[in-house]
């Protein structure tokens, strides 16, 4: 059926008001392009100048140097002069700290901050080793504390710096109101103040928390920016907690974590990333909306299923979602009760070929990820391993006590406990003619389980490639043979926990996590797709027949393209008829369109590169 009533658009655009400096002519109204220099060409345009923009400044005399400094609604003054000199303020005291403070730093700092707890000796002489070559330094280092203020709001020189580097900027319907410039002005002034005074106070134990927090890794730029953006909100807090957190592992946990998961390599050249601020910027409201905060209390709860056309970043986006919860974590100071594992789907099938090896690399793979998180147990963690592996080598034993050393050890003493008895309940289900989808979702529960034993409050599964999990691992003990249906306990196991999963194919993915064989994730499990777009992946089953310029072919667009994603048919619909409207904006939407067609079609049909040449001729619902 033809759909032939217009519906008008929903489509919204952001709008700024430009005067030009030392006039008395009303602000011109205009919206807001993606580009800082298209923003000064079409200012230029519209003001009438003869000479070029050189900077924006609000009516505070704040200046503007990027897009993401810009809100909708914004009153800007266009200035063709040339702009002031920004003067570090922080550099003198920064020097001024470093020479009177030099000495208490080298004195006093490993009393002052290590005293009173207990680290194992191979972390203690490397934070040692660490904390001499930052009072060696012949220069402080600076990008800590001028990036990561005290202050959300900070001076005018630091905030420039911040901006320039994230530039991050949100595209949604809203208009504000804002206070009047007295007000603006008089709070500016009483930032400025107090972030100088921030900086002064604090630049010594920066300088040894940006080393010591993340280790030599720190100098990499890629680490760099990581901690920048995970310490932005709450910096003050990680600062004064930053003994806490070298102690407890989370420097090893930082760098360990996300090389779990085979997008992070693309981590690796952010540079090259298109759209990392708003995909970031995404993925914080998206941790926003699962995060719950109780009285005293933060807590997280995802049933997230990543979705897209094949080769459109899911493992980058669920990278990039890992290293945010990570850190927000981290800096909540929940880290220690919430437990994460981390698993690649590819990895993890190739120990199929049995029961027994798959099982001890399955089990090693928790304990080392525990690791993590409880760095006192690294010690010991190879014997458990083993010692855990052979509990399915040893049918008609008794089971053994855990290593002497660990059962001993007074940190671990209520861990090794209820490892054993978790021991005693995976022994005694593996040989006994017990219910075997217990047995088998008891074993895919493992990692949660031994978490469990050490304290943890909460498990998170972040899967990648999940289909490939798909798989059977079987054995064959005193002529029983016993098979592990991988993804079937998976998936009963994720039902009851908190999950982030994706497959490389999500039209395979999809099909394997619906309730066509066990439990229907797909039903209680959020969409988080590639192409921008967020929802339920149950919907409509609408069809759009798509026509191009000089091509006798049609092509059909359905949710299956997409993976299961209606809330992408709903957006095309949109635009479809807003393009009809035939509004100032139908340039600008007939790009969009083009854009998220070569996202669609971009592997196997190949598109014009006018934008004129794709339109859309009828809708069928």
């Amino acid at each position: 059926m033809n759909v032939s009533n217009k519906i008008s658009s929903s489509i919204s655009t952001a709008y700024i008001f430009i005067s030009a400096e030392n006039s008395n002519e009303k602000p011109v109204r205009l919206r807001l392009p993606n580009d800082f220099d298209r923003l000064k060409q079409k200012a230029q345009i519209a003001l009438k100048l003869n000479e070029e923009i050189t900077y924006f400044q609000r009516k505070t005399g704040e200046m503007v140097m990027s897009i993401a400094e810009i809100m909708p609604g914004d009153n800007l003054i266009a200035s063709t002069q040339q702009p002031p000199e920004i003067v570090d303020l922080s550099s003198d005291e920064l020097k001024f700290d470093e020479l009177n403070d030099k000495s208490v730093e080298e004195e006093d700092f490993e009393e002052d901050v290590f005293e009173n707890n207990s680290i194992n000796e191979e972390d203690s002489k490397e934070n040692s080793e660490i904390i001499n070559e930052s009072n060696v330094d012949d220069k402080p280092t600076q990008s800590f504390t001028e990036n990561s203020l005290p202050e959300q709001n900070v001076a005018e020189e630091e905030e420039e710096k911040f901006d320039e580097e994230e530039e991050k900027f949100n595209f949604e319907e809203r208009e504000e109101d804002y206070p009047s410039s007295n007000f603006i002005s008089t709070q500016n002034d009483q930032l400025s103040i107090r972030s100088r005074s921030s900086v002064s106070q604090t630049s010594n134990l920066s300088q040894i928390t940006e080393k010591t927090l993340l280790g030599p890794a720190f100098s990499n730029p890629v680490s760099k920016t990581f901690t920048m953006q995970a310490l932005d909100s709450r910096v003050k807090q990680v600062i004064q907690d930053c003994e806490k957190a070298i102690l407890n592992g989370q420097r090893k946990f930082f760098k360990s974590a996300l090389k779990l998961l085979p997008g992070s390599s693309i981590l690796q050249k952010r540079s090259s990333i298109t759209l990392l601020p708003q995909m970031e910027e995404r993925i914080s409201s998206y941790i926003d909306k699962h995060r719950i905060l109780f009285e005293g209390a933060t807590c997280y709860s995802f049933k997230t299923i990543i979705g897209g056309p094949n080769k459109s970043g899911k493992s980058l986006l669920i990278s990039l979602l890992l290293e945010q919860i990570i850190a927000d974590m981290v800096t909540s100071k929940v880290a220690q009760d919430n437990f994460v594992f981390v698993v690649d789907g590819v990895n993890l099938a190739a120990y199929a070929t049995s029961l027994e090896t798959f099982m001890t690399n399955y089990i090693e793979m928790a304990f080392n990820q525990i690791s993590l998180q409880r760095t006192g147990f690294s010690k010991y963690c190879k014997s458990v391993i083993n010692y855990f592996a052979s509990l399915f080598c040893m049918p008609d034993e008794n089971l053994p006590q855990l290593p002497h050393l660990f059962m001993k050890d007074e940190y671990f003493k209520t861990a090794a406990k209820k490892l054993y008895s978790l021991a005693l309940r995976i022994h005694e289900i593996s040989f006994t003619n017990g219910d075997v989808d217990d047995w088998q979702t008891t074993l895919m529960m493992f990692p949660s389980l031994a978490a469990e034993c050490f304290g943890f409050k909460n498990c998170h599964f972040f899967i990648d490639n999940i289909e490939t999990l798909s798989v059977t691992a079987k054995t064959v003990t005193n002529d029983k043979e016993m098979s592990l249906d991988i993804l079937f306990s998976l998936k009963e196991v994720l039902n009851t926990h908190s999950y982030v999963i994706c497959g490389n194919s999500s039209a395979t993915a999809l099909a394997l996590l619906s309730g066509t064989d066990g439990v229907d994730l797909i039903g209680k499990s959020d969409m988080l797709s590639t192409l921008g777009f967020s929802g339920s992946f149950y919907g409509s089953n609408q069809e759009f027949n798509i026509k191009f310029v000089n091509e006798k072919r049609t092509l059909r667009l359905t949710s299956n393209h997409c993976c299961g994603c209606p809330a992408f048919i709903a957006k095309w619909e949109e635009i479809w008829f807003a393009m009809n409207e035939d509004d100032e904006d139908f340039s600008e939407t007939k790009s969009r369109m083009s854009e998220l067609l070569h996202l669609i079609f971009r592997e196997g049909t190949i598109i014009d590169n006018e934008i004129e040449s794709v339109k859309p001729v009828s809708v069928v619902a």
